[in-house]
């Protein structure tokens, strides 16, 4: 397998994620549409559907990410590398900002994350107690979008080789 090809989706993983950042923003600002779903020092429900709001768009990038290839040469193999990099970005960025918080190094260091991981994080603007926010079950937000991504990457490969195989 090629680092070029690799590197080459990771890059294509970033733009999706910038652009459904975008669109999102644009679309939801700062409060998520499921806020009405936090309840105090019970945030399970609210991180669980607010990690699978943004989970379409990025299942559809990946397809149409795919759907744009015009050598599918390994390509299963580059797009599951690069969704896992992608997903360690996301959990380095994570952990580090729940580090921050924790040890109450830098108090707004959530800001970061939302910023960095948007639609996915966008919970944490809407947590008013703040232990629900050290909940690790946020570290879905940093899991979603890359596992999605692939997802959506592998029903278009296969069902590409599936005709290449038929034809």
């Amino acid at each position: 397998m090629d680092k070029k090809n690799v590197a080459y989706t990771l890059v294509n993983i970033i733009l999706a994620h910038f652009f459904i950042s975008v669109f999102a923003g644009l679309v939801f600002g700062v409060t998520h549409p499921l806020r009405f779903l936090y309840t105090e020092q019970n945030p399970y429900l609210f991180a669980i559907s607010a990690s699978l709001v943004a989970m379409p768009l990025y299942y559809f990038a990946g397809y149409l990410f795919i759907l744009g290839k015009n050598s599918l040469v390994n390509m299963d193999k580059a797009l599951l590398k690069a969704s896992a990099l992608f997903m360690l970005i996301l959990l380095v960025c994570y952990g580090l900002c729940y580090i921050l918080t924790y040890f109450k190094l830098i108090n707004n260091a959530w800001m970061y994350y939302v910023l960095i991981n948007y639609p996915n994080a966008l919970p944490f603007n809407n947590i008013s107690f703040k232990v629900d926010g050290q909940n690790l079950i946020f570290i879905l937000s940093a899991l979603t979008a890359p596992i999605a991504f692939y997802l959506g990457g592998l029903t278009r490969y296969k069902y590409e080789r599936g005709i290449k195989r038929r034809g």
